[in-house]
């Protein structure tokens, strides 16, 4: 495993972490899967199904070694996210006229939402590196997500909300997990950009969708609903879209 620039291909060894490449590109993990053999590992993806209080009861630490394996369990923060309901609709298949439809539900997960999957990966691997301090700019569900999960790692967390259209529901999650929230005049883009330029001096880990870790968390959803439907992927996977970090996690996936 190492990082490589989406713009300009440079690689990054894994010890050496940071958000951007030098050129200013976004950076993504780069697994070498040349020796997997997807029969075994569907297998063993199968047996974990039936885990109930190890690690592997998470719906994204199932699949560590297409996402991270070579982080020890120890560093691992899980509530069992994933393990998402895949459902049908009889009604709004039929006004759709198509053949199959199915919904997966990520607002099962512990926090509310899909972030879930990814901040579970982005915080095990902050707390791999030493960080006591994780952090986000979040106007909804990322902060209570990030909240979590460093609530339960015994961590502080840092949450950066500009002072417009913001979930005030989220907020209220958010810092009932402890978390410090900051008010800051200025738009969502403003708070990734005071992240980017004072994270490393405040000694915090940014765990918004710029990380590569929480992108490898997020591809988790497509291997869930392969699993779920026998290996079998749909023709057409529809993905609400914000950030896109979902979007570019599903292709990974």
């Amino acid at each position: 495993m190492n990082l490589v620039c989406v713009d300009c291909g440079q690689e990054i060894p894994l010890e050496d972490f940071k958000y951007q490449c030098s050129c200013g590109g976004l950076l993504e993990v780069s697994h070498d899967f040349s020796n997997i053999d997807a029969d075994y590992l569907k297998s063993v993806f199968h047996e974990r199904l039936s885990e109930r209080m190890s690690k592997q009861a998470s719906g994204v630490w199932r699949y560590k070694e297409l996402i991270y394996p070579g982080l020890p369990d120890e560093y691992i923060v899980t509530k069992y996210e994933g393990n998402t309901g895949l459902y049908t609709s009889e009604p709004i298949r039929e006004h759709l006229g198509i053949r199959q439809l199915y919904f997966k539900a990520q607002s099962e997960n512990p926090s509310g939402s899909f972030k879930d999957n990814g901040m579970t990966v982005a915080v095990s691997h902050g707390r791999s590196l030493g960080y006591k301090r994780f952090s986000c700019t979040s106007t909804g569900n990322t902060s209570s997500s990030l909240a979590m999960y460093a609530s339960m790692a015994d961590c502080g967390s840092y949450v950066f909300v500009p002072d417009k259209n913001i979930s005030m529901n989220k907020v209220l999650q958010t810092l009932a997990y402890g978390a410090e929230v900051i008010r800051f005049e200025g738009t969502y883009d403003n708070g990734i950009k005071f992240l980017e330029q004072y994270s490393e001096e405040l000694g915090l880990y940014i765990c918004n969708s710029i990380n590569p870790f929480r992108i490898e968390g997020q591809k988790s959803i497509i291997y869930e609903i392969a699993q779920t439907l026998k290996w079998e992927l749909p023709d057409w996977i529809i993905i609400p879209g914000g950030a896109l970090s979902n979007v570019s996690a599903s292709a990974r996936g």
